[in-house]
């Protein structure tokens, strides 16, 4: 049995008893189907193994009685060569509470190396910590040094974060394998200008030989440039109408493991690459519903939120990923109201909770180990006012940061 399988099955958390309705295409190597199957039977999971037709878009919707079978397990896992991850079937079963794992474009080879074998505890702390940075975020950022420079109003407290980390809720919701990806829909028409994709259109097979230009104004795809890839990215948007050309996610890979492959499930998810998703939404907090979502995917980005990079030409910004000290805030005091967020003790220490898009609770801690404790203990007195420059107005200054307080109104 190759290593991602079982790594795969216990991402999932099978168990014996699960219905597991797994499904590949025509288009897809047998050995994976019949590889899935017998690691679920192997489990004491009662399984079933479907082989059916191949939709050539994605976002395609399965035939009716797959749709039904899906619905009606706890797990499903589609191995198939189009994403059917925002077909109308595949977003009502996750709403459902089914787990459903979706794999487009998988083949027999990738379960025997690159992103399915990666350390998925460090995919996870990482996709998760970055998450909580687009959730505080308000714009994101990417460039590249081939030409890509882009913004986007992340929203703030009205939107949250996609987490691939691979890891399943038995909740249920949607999940991709290979996993490592932070995805956001930023908020509509809020997108503006140009993107280059060096590594991958999703609307056409394999890496791209050119560079292909995408123009976005107003939050849409204005102009394309480059090739027959552009050719048939531009042919893709007018086939699907005017919500397909609605920038629908920016998005980060995560996973240290991942290769480019030519296949986007793989390609996206690599350590340092950004891409922008075109087209349906709403499986990812959005609000744009379309019949298409493809993907641009970018090499060596460099993203920002607020100013802050997480990555810089496609190397991990260490900064990022720490914690803040009190001293790093010089706030002027003031009067504050506690807001409504959920607060937790851990060890001594402040955390705070954050909801993804998919709905699951997650928790930052407040600060580094010091300014938690201290943030703490500010909770616990009631200490909600402080004057200009004293240690008081700093801790005020991280709660605010956090949301766990607000500046007071003014009479």
């Amino acid at each position: 049995m190759k290593p991602g399988v079982e790594i795969l099955f216990g991402q999932l958390s099978v168990q014996a008893g699960d219905t597991v309705t797994i499904v590949t295409d025509e288009r897809i190597d047998p050995r994976v189907g019949e590889m899935l199957f017998a690691q679920a039977l192997a489990l004491g999971a009662d399984a079933d193994l479907s082989r059916v037709r191949a939709r050539h878009t994605n976002g395609e919707n399965f035939a009716a009685p797959v749709v039904a079978a899906i619905r009606a397990s706890d797990i499903a896992i589609l191995a198939t060569s189009w994403s059917a991850s925002h077909s109308a079937g595949v977003i009502a079963a996750t709403e459902a509470g089914v787990r459903v794992l979706s794999m487009p474009g998988v083949n027999y080879e990738m379960f025997g190396a690159g992103a399915m074998t990666a350390d998925y505890g460090e995919v996870e702390r990482l996709t998760v910590r970055w998450g909580e940075l687009f959730a505080r975020g308000r714009q994101v950022r990417v460039t590249t040094k081939a030409g890509t420079d882009l913004v986007a109003d992340l929203g703030g407290p009205r939107r949250s974060p996609f987490l691939d980390t691979g890891m399943m809720s038995v909740a249920g919701g949607l999940g991709n394998m290979p996993a490592g990806e932070v995805a956001f829909a930023p908020i509509e028409g809020s997108c503006s200008g140009r993107i280059v994709a060096d590594i991958m259109l999703s609307t056409s097979a394999g890496n791209l030989r050119e560079p292909v230009e995408i123009e976005i104004v107003d939050g849409a795809v204005s102009a394309v440039r480059g090739g027959p890839a552009g050719e048939q990215f531009e042919h893709e948007l007018v086939r699907h109408g005017p919500s397909a050309r609605m920038v629908a996610e920016i998005a980060v890979g995560t996973n240290p493991a991942a290769r480019t492959v030519g296949i986007v499930i793989e390609d996206e998810k690599q350590l340092g690459t950004a891409h922008v998703g075109f087209g349906h939404s709403v499986g990812i907090g959005g609000e744009n519903a379309s019949t298409i979502h493809a993907d641009a995917i970018m090499a060596a980005a460099t993203v920002s939120i607020d100013g802050v990079d997480l990555l810089r030409d496609g190397e991990v910004v260490e900064q990022a990923l720490q914690r803040e000290s009190l001293d790093s805030f010089h706030p002027a005091g003031g009067s504050f109201t506690l807001a409504r967020l959920a607060t937790r003790e851990m060890s001594g220490r402040l955390e705070v909770a954050w909801v993804d898009a998919s709905g699951e609770a997650r928790w930052a801690q407040v600060g580094d180990d010091h300014a938690a404790a201290e943030a703490l203990l500010a909770l616990h007195t009631g200490m909600l006012s402080a004057g200009t420059g004293t240690r008081d107005a700093q801790v005020l200054g991280l709660l605010a940061h956090y949301g766990v307080v607000a500046p007071a109104a003014r009479a």
